[in-house]
């Protein structure tokens, strides 16, 4: 199988996910694909299924950076492929909390926006909003981001972007970014304590964090392997 040169770097095949946290690094990984990991409450004691509310997704990193929430869950659904996601709406304030973590340097998600609204992040935190989303339906607002986010290296389906004037992706795409320095989150993704319009609306295949600044290689490794997953768009 052939992969696409991406900035004078090659995605390789066969790369196991679990490595990007084989050498001890902090952060998450949310495989929606994997049902076993999926429950409808916080506890973990009733399993989900296509149509249930997500109240807890367990993290397979092995940093114990479970996503929960009991109030307002997003939903299991599967698309057209057969691939699993959760559904956020942000009419319902959908969100999943996870242990606070102050050193982000890199991000991927699988996403498919369905219309978020101006201003929602793209990962957000109960104090801080280092992932400012944009004043209409651009990524990041280029006033409010933190500049390590902002400033740090943006990629969608391999190729590079810029967040402060790239639309969020629909349909889904695979999202990625290394921060120049360490950025704050604890949830996917509600903007503080803010209301009305501050939520993600769309779809989440796989979140994968990591207080580790991905090299090049490593980025466009993740990206393939997500997007053979997920069944997405390379």
């Amino acid at each position: 199988m052939l992969f696409p040169i991406v900035s004078n770097y090659n995605a390789t095949s066969a790369f196991d996910l679990a490595d990007l946290f084989s050498g001890g690094q902090d952060g998450l990984r949310w495989d929606i694909q994997d049902l076993d990991t999926l429950w409808q409450d916080t506890a973990a004691t009733t399993a989900a299924g296509v149509g249930d509310p997500v109240g807890r997704v367990d993290d397979v990193s092995g940093n114990g950076r479970n996503g929960t929430f009991s109030a307002s869950k997003p939903t299991l659904r599967q698309d057209g492929g057969g691939k699993y996601y959760l559904e956020f709406a942000d009419s319902t304030d959908d969100r999943l909390d996870f242990t606070a973590m102050t050193t982000i340097r890199s991000i991927l998600w699988a996403v498919d926006d369905d219309g978020t609204t101006a201003y929602t992040p793209i990962l957000g935190d109960s104090s801080y909003y280092d992932f400012h989303g944009g004043n209409s339906s651009t990524l990041l607002s280029s006033v409010y981001a933190a500049s390590v986010v902002k400033n740090g290296t943006w990629r969608l389906n391999q190729s590079s972007i810029t967040a402060t004037s790239e639309p969020r992706p629909s349909p889904m795409g695979i999202l990625t970014c290394v921060t120049t320095g360490n950025a704050r989150a604890s949830n996917f993704s509600h903007d503080r304590s803010e209301s009305g319009d501050r939520d993600w609306d769309g779809k989440l295949y796989q979140l994968i964090i990591s207080d580790e600044a991905w090299s090049g290689t490593t980025t466009a490794d993740a990206e393939q392997a997500v997007s053979d997953l997920v069944g997405g768009p390379f």
